[in-house]
């Protein structure tokens, strides 16, 4: 165990990493105070993560599955950009806490395919696995709804992980993942990994594993 280089795949970053941010721009848990994140940062040009790190959503990339033109509420869908070089811009906002808030409605995520998580530098999977020696690429991460969302620390049990060895994949083992998630969106050594046939970017970062 120790402090290692991780590669999450695309469905951890959905499943952990979005899922977390989304939890704290949720404009119900800035409101009443239970989000990491204060309603006086939003708008503020505070960097709160990483100077080049961008959250958006278009809900008019159709035909993708999370694409819409009007919410519930009849909104009219408008691309949203919610985290901008860093720092915060709005909160995901229905209609009844942009009233509480003062700010206007926003667009709301329905599928992580309108989701757009861009910025730090982009490796390829080969990049990545030459920068991850003596770590792991992580598949799949159990208890996420058990963890704190607004701490962000996590400890997370990875039942289906590979080794990193020698710039390539080896054997399968089962660690757990340890560290504080705002901590690593906040790291210049935070980078973006391609994986083929998917929009959301794999992750390398940095955590007890």
């Amino acid at each position: 165990s120790g402090v290692r280089p991780v590669i999450l795949h695309p469905a951890v970053v959905e499943s952990f990493v979005l899922s977390i941010l989304f939890d704290n721009l949720d404009g119900a848990s800035v409101s009443h105070g239970q989000s990491h994140f204060r309603a006086g940062q939003f708008d503020s040009r505070e960097p709160v993560l990483r100077g080049d790190l961008t959250l958006r959503i278009d809900p008019l990339e159709r035909p993708k599955s999370g694409a819409y033109r009007f919410t519930q509420e009849g909104v009219p869908a408008t691309p949203c950009v919610l985290v901008e070089a860093g720092c915060l811009v709005t909160p995901v906002l229905n209609l009844k806490y942009a009233r509480r808030l003062g700010k206007t409605p926003t667009a709301l995520p329905q599928d992580y395919d309108t989701v757009h998580f861009e910025g730090p530098p982009v490796l390829t999977l080969d990049e990545a696995l030459a920068e991850a020696e003596g770590g792991a690429l992580v598949l799949h991460v159990l208890g996420v709804h058990t963890q704190d969302p607004v701490s962000g620390d996590f400890s997370l049990a990875a039942p289906q992980t590979l080794a990193i060895e020698r710039g390539r994949l080896g054997g399968r083992f089962r660690p757990t993942l340890a560290g504080n998630l705002f901590e690593a969106l906040r790291s210049e050594s935070l980078r973006l990994v391609r994986f083929e046939g998917t929009g959301t970017p794999g992750i390398l970062m940095r955590c007890r594993l």
